[in-house]
């Protein structure tokens, strides 16, 4: 999907540089007639909490079974 961007959009696409992080952002004026794109990665099935398996807890079936 990257090289489908950077092959339709060319030179408008702004590419950050790789260490980004510690660079000051650019200028509104830098960025004119620039394209931003912002996207996430996607992550695997959600984390299920191991320990919210209430059906073990005792004092909860006697609570049901009364």
């Amino acid at each position: 999907m990257v090289d489908v961007f950077q092959e339709v959009l060319g030179d408008m696409l702004y590419i950050s540089p790789p260490n980004s992080a510690k660079i000051a952002l650019p200028s509104p004026n830098a960025l004119k007639n620039k394209v931003l794109l912002r996207g996430k990665k996607l992550g695997g099935a959600p984390d299920v909490d191991k320990d919210d398996d209430d059906d073990d807890d005792p004092s909860l079936k006697k609570k049901v079974c009364k």
